[in-house]
């Protein structure tokens, strides 16, 4: 059985007692054990040192096997607002937009 965890983070709304009782109950119920993977196969090291550093009190830091390749960029958005799926989709389009006019669309994860 797995039970796989992918950026859980609580303020999207995600529920991580619920992986942890899915791993107690493997490991006790059905005699499971649990494995972490910890290592970043998709992300640059600019991205996962602001992961662990934007969330420090987490013990289960990331690590990466890519070089580093450019910037990291936030746009805070304000979770509250009615419109926030359309803002948050105007923002993404104008950054692909800046980032095509500029010639800027090579190794781009957004």
């Amino acid at each position: 059985m797995w039970a796989i965890k992918q950026s859980i983070y609580a303020f999207r709304g995600g529920k991580v007692n619920l992986l942890n009782d899915a791993i107690r109950f493997v490991q006790e119920k059905c005699n499971g054990d649990y494995h972490e993977l910890n290592t970043s196969r998709r992300s640059s090291i600019k991205i996962i040192d602001f992961i662990n550093n934007k969330f420090q009190m987490s013990e289960n830091k990331f690590k990466t096997i890519h070089k580093t390749l450019g910037k990291v960029s936030i746009c805070e958005i304000d979770a509250n607002k009615s419109n926030i799926k359309s803002e948050e989709a105007q923002f993404i389009s104008g950054q692909i937009y800046e980032n095509f006019k500029n010639n800027k669309n090579k190794n781009i994860v957004m």
